[in-house]
């Protein structure tokens, strides 16, 4: 059986601003996908991948809390799959600081297989001072074709 898969990012939402001076943070890094399997030492190994977002820290997105910031332009990634792959979501966000150094707000990521597909996921992303700044990336899954 195979898949035909379209990853998007949505958007990136900004739930707390604390430790920050203003109302909003200024956000850069990178959101991605990639598709693949583990090999036979239970190593995920890569088949293809593409960052969907990404910002250095000279062009951050200004985000504050109720106005998310909307993914446009190539933000999505599109592959196929077959019993045995996974593909994973993940990327790396920081919070840009001209006074001060920038606070890492994290890197986390998700797999999901290929029986297991949800329409959609939230990455949560955290970092700054103890309960400080969080911002969540949206994405969404479609199953475009599948076929036996």
């Amino acid at each position: 059986m195979f898949k035909t898969v379209e990853i998007k990012v949505i958007q990136i939402i900004c739930e707390r601003v604390d430790g920050d001076p203003g109302n909003e943070l200024e956000v850069y890094g990178s959101l991605g996908a990639n598709v693949g399997n583990y090999d036979d030492d239970l190593n995920y190994v890569v088949r293809q991948g593409k960052f969907l977002w990404q910002r250095e820290d000279d062009n951050y997105v200004n985000i504050s809390p109720g106005n998310p910031q909307k993914i446009e332009g190539d933000n999505s990634f599109k592959f196929d799959m077959s019993e045995g792959d996974h593909f994973q979501i993940g990327g790396q966000l920081a919070e840009y600081d001209d006074s001060s150094a920038n606070d890492e707000l994290g890197h986390p990521d998700k797999t999901f297989n290929f029986n297991s597909i949800p329409d959609n996921h939230i990455l949560t992303f955290e970092g700054g001072e103890p309960n400080g700044q969080m911002v969540k990336a949206e994405f969404s899954f479609s199953v475009i074709t599948h076929w036996p």
